[in-house]
């Protein structure tokens, strides 16, 4: 869906599972990566996007974070596009429907270079350990808009009314 919603907007997509899969290719940087908790683990690739996101507004580019956040991520992202004069602006999807997860995942092939697919396993664990995080202008629920483009269509209707309204959440 990130995907679909860049290609509305005409922004790079940064993704945390592709930032992470860019790291396993070095063993001993991995292995220490592996060893930390949670809020830890989550914070490299999160920190490894805030900073490739820096360099793609810099140079006039928008971009759109892509990955499982939580408050913490959410702060920081709003607090660096407000350092950095950027708009920023936080959509949560989630899909509540079991079947509707499981036919997703399915089947689905990211082939992210040095990640694991996911498993609907994974994706169970990360509805489960996941809360909407503060700071969330719009909450969207995919079951009932399964199909990528129709979301992104949503996504980039949200984002203009926004921009059109100036009711960013951050200057710029």
């Amino acid at each position: 869906m990130a995907e679909a919603l860049s290609r509305r907007l005409g922004a790079s997509v940064l993704g945390w599972d592709w930032a992470m899969g860019a790291l396993t290719g070095f063993e001993s940087v991995w292995a220490s990566i592996r060893a930390l908790e949670g809020p830890d683990y989550r914070a490299i690739g999160w920190s490894l996007l805030w900073s490739l996101a820096e360099a793609q507004v810099r140079g006039g580019r928008s971009v759109v974070l892509d990955g499982v956040a939580r408050d913490p991520e959410v702060a920081k992202t709003l607090a660096l596009a407000q350092r950095i004069g950027a708009e920023a602006h936080v959509v949560a999807l989630r899909c509540s429907d079991a079947a509707e997860r499981r036919r997703r995942v399915d089947g689905r092939r990211r082939q992210i270079p040095g990640w694991h697919e996911l498993t609907l396993e994974h994706v169970e664990d990360a509805q489960r350990g996941w809360e909407i995080p503060a700071g969330v202008e719009e909450r969207i629920e995919t079951a009932t808009n399964p199909e990528p483009d129709e979301v992104a269509r949503r996504l980039a209707a949200f984002w203009d009314a926004m921009t059109v309204a100036g009711e960013s959440r951050s200057s710029g």
